[in-house]
């Protein structure tokens, strides 16, 4: 909707009282309003119910901002709680931080968390990844299926064991699908690959010959990636 249709749902009063707190800067537009650096909204200003207009004013701009589709993963009060925690447009949900991603409320997380990486993460994440460990992503700063896959053995593992698990599961789907010969390395191998660090058929081969004698399953693991590696490996000229 348009900002000017959205303004009309606010009172006179509301606008008067927005127009003349002291606290508040209007920089860039209606979408921009925020409190000044250090600035605190006084106790008298405007009056509860102007407040809620003001809150509600926000809310309905960012979520046209969000776009659509942005109802089937966030509700009304994550929208809410997102203005609360200073989001006025989606880069500012896109840009919110560890701190204050762990600050919102619990349900407000997970819908944020659903919304920011159930699509960069694909259908394939569904079954395997689930909301809980959406959130543990968000947490640790993912934001992208790249942010998923650059992450290290060791923040992996610092995840909780079930999000450990499902986050592995997933990434063992990833480089099966980037192998040229998958049906040469069974899944328990691809998991122990995946926990040494390995997202693509590339990180197989580079793997140095104390990291694959020292993968998790040994011997029939180590086998299994060395037999790979000189099967799949390209020949220099």
């Amino acid at each position: 909707s348009r900002p000017g249709a959205t303004a009309s749902k606010a009172t006179a009063a509301t606008i008067v009282a927005i127009v003349t707190a002291a606290p508040l800067v209007n920089a860039t537009g209606p979408t921009r309003l925020r409190a000044k650096p250090g600035a605190s909204v006084p106790s008298g200003f405007c009056a509860v119910a102007a407040a809620a207009e003001v809150r509600q004013y926000l809310a309905r701009l960012l979520r046209a901002s969000l776009g659509r589709g942005s109802e089937d993963a966030l509700g009304d009060q994550t929208v809410q709680s997102l203005v609360e925690a200073g989001c006025r447009t989606q880069p500012d949900v896109q840009s919110l931080s560890k701190e204050a991603v762990v600050a919102l409320p619990a349900v407000a997380a997970q819908e944020l968390a659903e919304y920011l990486l159930r699509g960069p993460l694909g259908e394939r994440s569904r079954g395997v990844v689930g909301s809980e460990t959406l959130l543990a992503l968000l947490q640790a700063g993912c934001r992208t299926l790249a942010a998923v896959r650059a992450l290290r053995p060791e923040a992996v593992a610092a995840l909780s064991a079930a999000a450990a698990a499902e986050v592995v599961q997933y990434l063992v789907a990833h480089l099966r699908q980037s192998l040229d010969l998958p049906k040469l390395i069974s899944a328990e191998t691809l998991r122990s690959l995946v926990q040494a660090g390995c997202r693509t058929q590339s990180d197989v081969w580079a793997l140095s010959e104390e990291t694959v004698a020292a993968l998790h399953v040994p011997g029939a693991a180590a086998r299994e990636a060395v037999s790979y590696t000189h099967l799949t490996l390209p020949t220099k000229a």
